[in-house]
């Protein structure tokens, strides 16, 4: 759920955003940031594919919210520091990156933390919790942004994915190598 939530900033949108308050015209968005093109989302489902049964699902999320969270802030750094065009490609790519690592890492993990019998269930209902992150994302960012500018709305991002970071890191539990069998045993609290 709480994955599901860091994600209501989508970074897609906010990016069309950020290029047209440093000055360039939208329709150059897409060849500055590869927003148009579906490559920039195959490294980091790639990597994440990868590392999920190398390092496990627990490391590998919280990197990829880590990740994803610094890039962030950097990608809406980029009109403070004065429309730096490499620090907005970079950011932007890192970002992208790392978001679409976290987004393979987290179909794979959540899933698994559920037993076999709600595991439908659960997965629906942290989706579910996605979509009301997903309709309050644009209703902050109308009130954050006056306030704090483009950076602060990229800022808040970023603490919500350094939030969700600390939430897997504390309480998340690593599946990987364990069968559903050992995952649906109950917990025993002494």
């Amino acid at each position: 759920m709480v994955l599901r939530l860091a994600g209501f900033l989508r970074p897609d949108v906010l990016a069309q955003c950020a290029v047209a308050t440093i000055g360039f015209r939208r329709d150059s968005v897409g060849v500055l940031h590869g927003a148009d093109f579906p490559w920039r989302k195959i490294p980091g489902f790639l990597m994440a594919a990868w590392l999920v049964e190398r390092w496990g699902r627990k490391p590998v999320c919280v990197v990829t919210l880590l990740g994803g969270g610094v890039m962030a802030f950097l990608y809406g750094q980029s009109a403070v520091f004065g429309g730096n065009v490499s620090l907005l490609i970079t950011s932007g790519l890192l970002m992208q990156f790392f978001l679409f690592g976290m987004w393979a890492v987290l179909y794979t993990y959540t899933p698994e933390l559920y037993p076999t019998s709600a595991r439908a269930t659960g997965s629906g209902f942290a989706s579910a919790i996605g979509r009301v992150g997903s309709l309050l994302g644009p209703l902050v960012t109308g009130l954050v942004f006056p306030m704090t500018g483009q950076g602060g709305v990229f800022a808040l991002g970023a603490m919500c994915f350094a939030i969700a970071a600390g939430v897997v890191w504390i309480f998340g539990m690593e599946t990987r190598g364990k069968t559903l069998e050992e995952l649906s045993e109950p917990v025993i609290v002494r």
